[in-house]
């Protein structure tokens, strides 16, 4: 993403996580923690890391193949923390599913203490380098956001069904609505990753055009995350949200 889209995507990312792990410390509810810690370490603490390691070229390549192994670190933590909150929120009374969802958090935190092991050895050219590995890491992260925001938008679908007869709150309704385009968001910038690094063998960087997009896109799952957990007062009246 552009260094604009970027800090947007970030402030967004960190200012709802920290509603969101206060939040889970005044009611001690793990779905909130894991949410916000999602939140943090691959919108914010994550791409931090990202824009420096392919920002700043005058650094030593250890310099930026070290903080590029620290950004996927955080990015595959923050992916634990969303397969474990969706088991927490959705698949908490499914043993199969939760088996499932904890194993992809055990796996992304194994992945990406390999990622750090690589980054210690290796300068950053070698990292970013289209290989097999990088690919396979690609792919489980945009498999991983999938997930979440398929799962994001059956919950939307049955909380429009529960609407009609009471059973939940326009406000519940909104969160659930904006939470689903943000996880929308995240899977049209992993897609559009995918995309470059299979047709020129590099990052979103490499396209002017690309790199754009996904910075709108950016953008707007950041708004969307901002209205859904931390909205102001305007858009509670008019639209009803997360009061606060």
């Amino acid at each position: 993403m552009s260094f604009v889209g970027a800090a947007a995507f970030a402030i967004f990312n960190l200012l709802v996580s920290a509603r969101l792990v206060l939040l889970a410390r005044r009611t001690r509810g793990r779905p909130e923690l894991f949410l916000g810690t999602g939140f943090f370490f691959s919108g914010f603490f994550g791409l931090v890391f990202f824009q420096v390691a392919g920002s700043i070229e005058v650094l030593d390549p250890r310099v930026r193949a070290a903080s590029l192994a620290a950004g996927l670190l955080a990015l595959y933590i923050g992916v634990a923390a969303s397969a474990l909150f969706v088991r927490e929120a959705y698949a908490r009374a499914k043993p199969v599913a939760s088996a499932v969802y904890a194993t992809i958090a055990a796996l992304a935190v194994l992945v990406g203490a390999v990622e750090v092991g690589l980054g210690v050895h290796n300068d950053y050219d070698a990292l970013v380098m289209p290989t097999p590995r990088l690919m396979f890491g690609l792919c489980f992260r945009t498999l991983c956001a999938v997930i979440v925001a398929e799962r994001n938008w059956a919950a939307y679908r049955a909380f429009r069904r529960q609407i009609v007869f009471g059973l939940t709150t326009k406000e519940v309704l909104n969160r659930v609505l904006l939470y689903s385009v943000a996880t929308t968001g995240a899977v049209v910038i992993h897609l559009l990753s995918i995309y470059t690094r299979f047709s020129m063998g590099m990052g979103l960087r490499g396209d002017g055009d690309v790199m754009t997009v996904a910075s709108w896109v950016g953008v707007v799952s950041g708004v969307c995350l901002w209205l859904a957990f931390s909205p102001p007062r305007w858009f509670v009246r008019r639209f009803g949200g997360v009061g606060g």
